[in-house]
């Protein structure tokens, strides 16, 4: 589930369809884009409301002094509250992932591709443009 984004979706109609660059990376890693509806926030809720209960739960309070230090506490955490029972399920969640776990497929082992090739000449100010961005060149390779 996603945000109805423009930078991602095509515009027009109440489910809009994502544009080729994202529908080409969702088939890549085997998923499927599936967008809220214009103005309905509350289909996004339970979402969100994973990433609140994070903020609440586990990172209010902590003060890390590097990165490095996240990850074990966060495992630690999780071990923690996985294996209580969920208010709305009234399951535990690892449990539940044990049941979930044999319909998950492996991720594909080729990284997604994102590289493009064109030829262009550089400006006379040694810059290329991609996207409508500009980059700068440098000047041998540009002239020649």
């Amino acid at each position: 589930m996603i945000d109805n984004l423009k930078s991602v979706l095509q515009p027009g109609g109440r489910r809009s369809a994502a544009v080729q660059p994202h529908v080409d990376f969702a088939r890549h890693w085997g998923f499927d884009i599936s967008p809220c509806n214009v103005a309905r926030g509350n289909e996004k809720g339970r979402v969100e409301n994973g990433v609140g209960y994070a903020k609440k739960n586990f990172l209010n309070g902590q003060n890390f002094l590097d990165f490095s230090a996240v990850n074990p506490a966060a495992e630690l955490w999780l071990a923690t509250i996985n294996v209580r029972i969920h208010g709305e399920t009234h399951q535990r969640p690892v449990d539940l992932f044990r049941q979930e776990q044999t319909a998950l497929r492996p991720l594909n082992v080729m990284p997604y591709d994102i590289g493009r090739c064109k030829s262009q000449r550089a400006s006379s100010q040694f810059r290329v443009e991609l996207d409508s961005n500009h980059y700068s060149v440098p000047s041998m390779p540009a002239s020649g």
